[in-house]
């Protein structure tokens, strides 16, 4: 609706006499969601509405869309012989099983055969015998742990990894062995999800060069380790961008027995546009550093309240819509597609109570039970609602420096200062309304707490926050330059999205950006600086001086405004 996107991605398809099925068509589901057309003549394909394309959150259906933009019709595809393309005649949606609002459409699409063919992703050979091994490493930007399974396949000199890129978990791989060395071309394709194609390349030291993975392979231990770190790159017209790295990788061989589960990690809290949810991993390695059978593995949850009571996370199938049963142990491999992935899991019961949340891994492998430690993982909560007292001075003021690594840019910002605590208005890219707060912890430094809301983001769709970064996430310092007349961001801002503990940004404004001072606004000065006076029932006026008996006009006492004849 807002932009006009040029997008390309590969499809699937099926001829039978006269009807045709195209694939992926709708880039929402991951599943292929077919759609059939019946040829009514030599070039004349019609495809009817209604047909179902999968699941993702919500059904989907595709349908055409009249001239009018007003209703859902079916719809044809003119097919070129000689360029062996079809050409679909009008707007094609992915609508709601009613039929009556969609969630994406498409102008202008074709289907066709490219100069040269198609890229495909690699497919293992059908006598392939794959055995599971456990990935595990670390991720390459915040050193938290990866942990996943793989199937590894030896035929001859090739080898064959599946699930190393875990959007599309049913991917191959291919290298070559010689020796004990097997090399991964770079830039292989895993496939495509949604509209972006996902390609494999490996980093080594500073460059990624061809891109190669190589892998070590030591068949006695049955590991496969690597100097390369590994990047899952996204491509979507000649744009793209890192969208997971690993590094300090090791593959290793399962053989099953009993041991105790390695310790797995929670590794952050996402507070998303449509709901709460934990990130976590599960080692599927023992202590000893075994490969653990993935079907054998399941994990528990625990909450922790301000009090310190201990409770298990049970999932109810009243709050969890596609759960049978209530549960409080999950398998490692299930997942509903809705509220439980493969690394998170959204909580949709009350936790405004919780302090921190565990997580514990159960091994049933070798014909034992055996539980790992829990990894505890202490909640930073959201600071929102940020509002400023009545009847004080708000300014405009000039915020203007550098984002980091990029342009100058330059904003209008609202102050407004109340004794000891500073308030700015529009600091973020997000909601302009949105306001934080700094309190004053030296006589230059304004400190502002870690994760105050700034609003949904239009753009993104997502919460945004405030949070400082400094090799780490820390709160937001600002500086007093009051001989030059302004405030100095000390450390880099970050608007954030959906994380207080994890930078995951949308705009990184550059430490020494300045926002100018205009004038020197007062407001109530802070009842902190008067406990004593406010508690013997001391009278404020406006400015937030004190005012003795007799004084005539509004004023504030004991917290409340009166006005005194």
């Amino acid at each position: 609706w807002s932009d006009i996107i040029a997008v390309e991605r590969n499809v699937k398809v099926i001829w039978d006499g006269d009807d045709v099925y195209i694939s992926d068509i709708c880039y929402y589901t991951n599943a292929p969601g077919y759609v059939k057309g019946t040829f009514t003549d030599d070039n004349t394909v019609v495809f009817s509405k209604g047909q179902y394309f999968g699941n993702a959150g919500a059904d989907l259906f595709f349908a055409g869309w009249d001239e009018e933009n007003s209703a859902a019709v079916d719809i044809t595809a003119t097919y070129n012989e000689e360029e062996n393309s079809f050409t679909f005649n009008g707007v094609v949606a992915m609508t709601n099983e009613a039929m009556t609002g969609r969630y994406a459409y498409a102008e202008n699409l074709v289907v066709y055969m490219p100069e040269g063919g198609v890229e495909l992703p690699v497919e293992a050979p059908i006598d392939l015998v794959a055995e599971d091994w456990a990935y595990t490493g670390l991720n390459y930007w915040d050193d938290s742990e990866v942990t996943k399974a793989v199937k590894v396949g030896f035929q001859g000199s090739d080898v064959y990894i599946q699930g190393l890129c875990g959007y599309l978990p049913e991917a191959w791989i291919k290298g070559t062995m010689e020796g004990n060395t097997i090399t991964f071309p770079g830039y292989q394709l895993y496939g495509t999800y949604g509209s972006y194609k996902f390609y494999m390349r490996g980093l080594t030291g500073d460059s990624f060069g061809d891109g190669d993975v190589i892998f070590t392979y030591d068949e006695a231990a049955g590991t496969l380790t690597t100097q390369q770190a590994i990047f899952l790159l996204g491509i979507q017209g000649e744009s793209g961008g890192n969208y997971a790295a690993e590094k300090n990788v090791v593959i290793k061989k399962v053989v099953e027995k009993a041991g105790t589960p390695a310790k797995p990690s929670i590794s952050n809290m996402n507070w998303g546009l449509y709901g709460d949810m934990i990130e976590f991993a599960i080692n599927l390695v023992d202590t000893e550093g075994n490969g653990l059978v993935k079907d054998k593995v399941s994990f528990k949850l625990f909450s922790e309240d301000a009090q310190g009571i201990v409770a298990p996370i049970v999932f109810t199938k009243e709050l969890y819509k596609k759960l049978e049963e209530d549960i409080d142990v999950v398998s490692y491999e299930f997942s509903d597609d809705y509220d439980f992935y493969a690394e998170y899991i959204y909580l949709n019961m009350d936790h405004s109570d919780w302090t921190r949340i565990g997580l514990q891994t159960i091994y049933s492998g070798g014909g034992e039970t055996h539980e790992s430690e829990v990894d505890w993982y202490t909640i930073s909560w959201p600071v929102e609602n940020i509002t400023v007292p009545e009847n004080v001075t708000i300014t405009e003021n000039a915020f203007k420096g550098n984002i980091e690594g990029g342009n100058a840019f330059e904003k209008t910002v609202n102050i407004a200062v109340v004794g000891d605590e500073l308030y700015i208005q529009g600091i973020g890219s997000s909601d302009a309304t949105a306001w934080v707060k700094g309190v004053k912890t030296a006589d230059d430094t304004y400190t502002f707490a870690k994760g105050q809301d700034l609003g949904v983001s239009s753009k993104y769709s997502c919460r945004t926050f405030l949070v400082g970064y400094s090799e780490e996430v820390t709160d937001a310092i600002l500086k007093v330059d009051a001989a030059n007349g302004v405030y100095i961001l000390d450390n880099i801002w970050v608007d954030n999205t959906e994380y207080t503990d994890r930078q995951y940004y949308i705009s990184r404004y550059a430490a020494g950006s300045t926002i100018e001072i205009n004038g020197t606004p007062t407001g109530i000065e802070t009842v902190k600086s008067n406990v004593d006076a406010i508690a013997n029932g001391a009278m404020f006026n406006l400015a937030g001086q004190r005012v003795a008996e007799g004084y005539k006009g509004l004023v504030i006492k004991n917290g409340k405004k009166y006005v005194v004849k």
